[in-house]
């Protein structure tokens, strides 16, 4: 009987760290189910960081603007950075469709984070967290 030469454990662990990739899901408020609108970037700030379910309202000019509570769960304070990338019908970036917010959270805080869309008939949104350095 011929062995196989090649290792059998490099496969398993290529799967593992494909796994391990970032963007994660955020985590939401109310459980530990994923939120599904919004990624954060880090893997230790995905453990202190959780998102509140969006709010999408509309000025009279229809331009969108999406509201969201976030919290910290940590017990020290940190600076989280939102962004906040608002797309066309077919998933690209709008021209000026990014809005930066810097969070400072302090231990077990939570905070509102809005951000409003640069022109009007915007449909779609995603919202991506990380550390602000």
């Amino acid at each position: 009987m011929k062995r196989c030469a090649r290792p059998f454990w490099p496969l398993p662990l290529s799967c593992l760290a494909a796994c391990a990739a970032p963007p994660f899901p955020a985590l939401g408020l109310d459980s530990v189910c994923p939120a599904e609108f919004a990624e954060v970037l880090d893997v230790e700030l995905r453990d202190v960081l959780r998102v509140g379910r969006p709010v999408e309202s509309r000025d009279d000019a229809g331009r969108l603007t999406v509201s969201m509570m976030v919290r910290s769960i940590d017990h020290e304070p940190i600076d989280v950075l939102a962004t906040v990338r608002f797309l066309d019908v077919d998933g690209r970036q709008l021209p000026d469709g990014v809005v930066r917010r810097h969070l400072r959270l302090e231990p077990d805080a939570m905070i509102r984070c809005e951000a409003g869309a640069p022109v009007a008939g915007t449909r779609r949104w995603v919202a991506a967290f990380d550390w602000d350095k």
